[in-house]
């Protein structure tokens, strides 16, 4: 996969409005992956292990 990948996670009051402004950005589909967290709580932190079909990843937070 090339490119970079922005994920966000936000707050929206007007729906409507935000779809309309991504939609001007002509987004395409990219595919649908199914998902799966797994959280672990560990002394340094609290790791997230996502397994899907497209990407697995681990994240700390």
């Amino acid at each position: 996969m090339r490119g970079t990948l922005i994920e966000s996670m936000a707050w929206m009051r007007d729906e409507k409005r935000v779809r309309a402004v991504l939609n001007r950005l002509r987004p395409r589909l990219a595919g649908t992956d199914h998902q799966i967290d797994a959280y672990f709580h560990t002394s340094s932190g609290r790791p997230k292990l996502r397994q899907g079909n497209i990407k697995n990843a681990l994240t700390f937070y």
